[in-house]
């Protein structure tokens, strides 16, 4: 299981981004990762999806890291990772100014892809933001490794990245963002700053065609099949050339009231089931359900036993295109203890996953099976 985690940082922006400039070794010295944060630009009221790509990818086992920005959003929307695999999942934490984001990719194929982002951050940009104002984004390099397969440590290179309010189209939201669609089906595009000559453009698609809805909806019909998860979805006027990359974004279905997992967001992999394990972990234990269908989905839970007997029962109503966490105590109604597991079962198709908190604080994703 490959573990990447961004933990809390103690450096100030400035300081990080002065670390993250460091001199670089010259050129063809380098043999470890590049990551990189890539600038963007998006306006007022609209969304900005930061993009951290890996220049020099590698297979990563295990890791861990952290950053923080010194503003430009009010609020964050989603988390998303790729994978060759499709497997990296993670758990994500926004405090304050920082995040905290842990993944796990079990077939350690996590940090190999090419020419995509491995990881997007999606935020609101507030409405009052002045124009030419810029932010920025910044890794803490003193808490930041990646390990190998054979858990040797690569070494690093870190850039920051710099958002900037500017008069720009933005691309805000993809629905369907993560379903493998036909020719002939309707995808609708919303953003800011729309007009009937902005044209839309997927990488991996053909579109049949566009219809102007208004300044924050186009839609388009694919003139060919797509798989709609990772979709790299361009958007094209006269002043501005926006890249965002698809995929299923979703609310959440009320909040946790354990303090050990507040603020924790869960972001899964591609695909869902009808019934999933998991093998609880951690000082601290949670789980962790999305459901990307157009119905509500039934899940009833049973918590067992390290014998396999049924020591709790619970079942969950997830909305549409909601996902939840819950605490073990939370979700049972009986007080966590290791070497527990959760089996569960749907009326519909979902994604879980568990969340193991340890005596520190920090959150980690566990591996349904």
């Amino acid at each position: 299981m490959s573990v990447v985690r961004f933990v809390r940082g103690g450096l100030s922006v400035a300081a990080l981004l002065t670390l993250a400039w460091a001199p670089l070794p010259a050129a063809g010295e380098f043999f470890g990762l590049s990551v990189k944060i890539l600038d963007e630009t998006a306006p007022p009221g609209g969304m900005a999806q930061m993009k951290f790509v890996i220049t020099e990818p590698k297979p990563i086992s295990t890791g861990r890291g952290g950053f923080m920005y010194d503003g430009g959003f009010d609020r964050f929307d989603g988390f998303a990772l790729t994978s060759p695999n499709d497997d990296a999942v993670g758990v994500a934490r926004v405090l304050g100014h920082e995040i905290e984001l842990a993944i796990a990719s079990p077939s350690a194929t996590y940090g190999t892809t090419v020419d995509y982002p491995v990881l997007t951050i999606a935020g609101h940009v507030p409405v009052s933001s002045p124009l030419g104002s810029s932010f920025s984004f910044a890794v803490d390099p003193a808490s930041f490794s990646f390990l190998d397969p054979a858990g040797a440590r690569y070494p690093v290179e870190l850039a920051p990245g710099r958002l900037t309010i500017g008069q720009t189209l933005s691309v805000d939201d993809v629905r369907p963002g993560s379903a493998d669609l036909p020719a002939g089906a309707v995808v609708q595009i919303f953003g800011t700053n729309f007009t009937p000559k902005t044209e839309i453009r997927f990488n991996e698609a053909k579109i049949r065609s566009q219809r102007f809805i208004n300044s924050t909806r186009i839609d388009v019909v694919l003139g060919s099949s797509a798989r709609m998860h990772g979709m790299r979805v361009r958007a094209k006027d006269s002043r501005s050339d926006i890249e965002y990359y698809s995929y299923q974004r979703t609310t959440p279905d009320g909040e946790s009231e354990d303090p050990a997992f507040v603020g924790v967001v869960p972001v899964f992999a591609r695909g869902s089931n009808a019934a999933a394990t998991i093998d609880l972990a951690g000082d601290a234990a949670a789980i962790g359900l999305q459901n990307l269908g157009a119905n509500t989905a039934t899940v009833n839970a049973d918590l067992l036993n390290a014998d396999g007997s049924v020591l709790a029962n619970a079942t969950i109503d997830l909305g549409s295109n909601c996902y939840l966490v819950r605490s073990i105590t939370e979700l049972f109604h009986v007080s966590y203890a290791t070497g527990l597991t959760v089996r569960l079962s749907g009326s519909a198709p979902f994604q879980a996953m568990g969340i193991a908190v340890d005596a520190n604080g920090y959150a980690s994703p566990i591996i349904a099976r």
